[in-house]
Parts: structure tokens; C-alpha cells; sequence
């Protein structure tokens, strides 16, 4: 469905976001990005998945569709690689899958992913969170996809936690502390964040969620979450209040997340193993894992995914 908001960004904030990212990062790296950025959609198309006889196996989430299903296919696969387990995944569609993404998908990876389409994805909606009930939630995830995260996700069958991974990651290490929370999620789990990015005051999520404390520094990049844990009808409420009081943000889906944490036990991955916003300076990259958010994405599409897969 296109909406008022999807074409005000095409028309105008889009263009401007892209002019404003070429003169920040400079046109010769530019290039230099979209070009790796070219190549390693190419490569994702020649990943396979990895498997392991008489290993456990574990399970992960990814909204994901079109646009984003390389990034998806290389961390996943840096994964299965790097995990010395099964990993599978349940792929969420973001709205843009087609029969012949899907085929793809399923050469690539034939045992070891599931892709839940957007026809079953809306008859969960509907049943969960019914447009008459939830009109907020129904209408903010249109608009602003990254909400899907939390909704698309949540509303699939059981309570258990379900681990969901940003596709603009890789994993360059086994992973153990990931693991160890797979084998026994008893608490919350994220990423720590560079800097607070919430896009929302303290306040506001302090009050809205009635809490004293509000998560240090919480990144959805790695997001282990019981659905159990999500209240339908208070995030309903805190969505309209967020966007009444202070408007719309980026970030309001990592907000909302550190909300529904707020004095529940949770686990932060180690900052310095687990990367968000990191700097490749060699070949040997010592982190376990990279979340290539904002200004990282030269060192992602020109360095991080050819040192993933050697």
C-alpha cells in the first residue's frame, strides 16, 4: 500500500537524504560504496548454507524482503558459518517478496530457512491486532516499517523468545555469548549502542512505560524478546502518546523496544566483541560480530563481506 508518507519520502526526503550522504561522506568514497554495495549483491547470490550433523539446532528471525535479502543472505550465512551449530531462520515479509525471491531463497538456503509471506503474515495481524482495535499499531507499521520488527514478528505463534536479527550485520567469530542465550533465553538480550538513540526524551518513555529507568544504550540489532512480554494494548497506547507528543522518529521502534524492557531482567551482549558502528582497519577482524549502522556502511559493502567470506 503506498501511503502519503511513503511518497513524501520518495518525492522529497529520499533525494535530499542521498545528496546530503554524498557530501558527508565524500564523492569518491561514495562511488567506492555503491560499488561494493554492487558486488556484494552479486556475491550473495552464490551463498549456500551450512550445516552440521549431530549439532544443535537453534532459530532466528529476520524482517527482510527485495531490497535487503543479500544483506540478510551474507549474515545469515556468516552465521551458520561462524556458529559451530545450526542455525535456521524464519524470514518475516517486509511486503516485497515475489515467487521468484523465494525460489532463490530456498536454492540458496533449502533446509535451513522459512519464509512466512505477507497473505499469513496479515491473517496473524488480523487475528492479534484487528485494525479496529489497534488502528495505531495497524497504520505506524505501514508507514514506518521498522515497526514490523516488533508486530510482524511478535504476532506468529508462541510466546517463547524469539531472537531477531538486523540483516546489516556479520559474524566473523563463534559467538558464544549469542549462543549461550539461544541454549537458555531466560532474560531480555540486545546489543549495546554506540551512543543513546531513541529519538525520544527520557522522560516521556519513562513515564509512558511507568518506570524509573530506561535502558542504557539498548540496539535492536540483536533484539531476544518473549512475545509473551509484549503488551498489545500498552504499545498501542505508547505508539499514539510518542507520536502525539513528540512526533515521528526513525528510532521509534528501538524505543519502543527499550519500553517493553524496562525493568525486566535483559543481557548486553560484551560492546567490545559485539560491534555497533565499527571501523575496519585489517584483513583479521578481531570482533565477534559488526552492526553496520550509519556511517559504517563503507567499511560493510567495501571491507566487512569480502573478510566474511575468506
Amino acid at each position: 500500500m503506498i501511503t502519503p508518507g511513503k511518497v513524501l519520502y520518495s518525492l522529497y526526503h529520499k533525494p535530499i537524504e542521498i545528496v546530503r550522504k554524498t557530501l558527508k561522506t565524500g564523492v569518491r568514497r561514495t562511488i567506492e560504496t555503491n560499488a561494493g554495495k554492487s558486488k556484494m549483491t552479486h556475491a550473495a547470490s552464490n551463498l549456500q548454507e551450512i550445516t552440521r550433523d549431530n549439532k544443535p539446532t537453534y532459530q532466528v528471525y529476520f524482517l527482510t524482503g527485495k531490497k535487503y535479502w543479500f544483506q540478510t543472505a551474507f549474515c545469515l550465512y556468516s552465521f551458520q558459518k561462524n556458529a559451530d551449530v545450526n542455525i535456521e531462520a524464519i524470514i518475516v515479509d517486509d511486503g516485497s517478496f515475489e515467487d521468484e525471491l523465494e525460489m532463490a531463497v530456498k536454492r540458496q538456503f533449502p533446509t535451513t530457512v522459512k519464509v512466512i509471506r505477507t497473505k499469513v503474515i496479515d491473517e496473524f495481524l488480523d487475528k492479534v491486532l484487528p485494525v479496529n482495535e489497534f488502528p495505531v499499531l495497524r497504520q505506524r507499521r505501514l508507514d514506518y516499517p521498522h515497526l514490523r520488527k516488533l508486530t510482524d514478528v511478535h504476532v506468529l505463534p508462541g510466546d517463547d523468545p524469539k531472537l531477531v536479527l538486523d540483516s546489516d550485520m556479520l559474524f566473523f567469530h563463534k559467538p558464544e555469548e549469542m549462543l549461550d542465550w539461544l541454549a537458555n533465553p531466560d532474560k531480555c538480550l540486545f546489543m549495546k549502542d554506540v551512543t543513546e538513540s531513541y529519538g525520544y526524551t527520557q522522560q516521556l518513555m519513562k513515564e509512558l512505560a511507568g518506570v524509573s529507568m530506561i535502558p542504557d544504550r539498548l540496539n535492536v540489532g540483536v533484539a531476544g524478546i518473549p512475545s509473551s512480554l509484549i503488551n498489545w494494548q500498552r504499545l498501542e497506547r505508547w505508539t499514539k502518546e510518542m507520536l502525539d507528543r513528540e512526533g515521528s522518529s526513525y528510532l521509534q521502534e528501538q524505543a519502543l523496544t527499550a519500553m517493553i524492557a524496562a525493568d525486566k531482567p535483559c543481557v548486553f551482549l560484551d560492546q567490545t566483541n559485539y560491534k555497533v558502528l565499527p571501523v575496519i582497519n585489517s584483513a583479521n577482524i578481531p570482533e565477534v560480530l559488526h552492526h553496520y549502522v550509519a556511517d559504517s556502511k563503507y567499511d560493510y559493502f567495501v571491507k566487512g563481506w569480502t573478510c566474511a567470506v575468506n
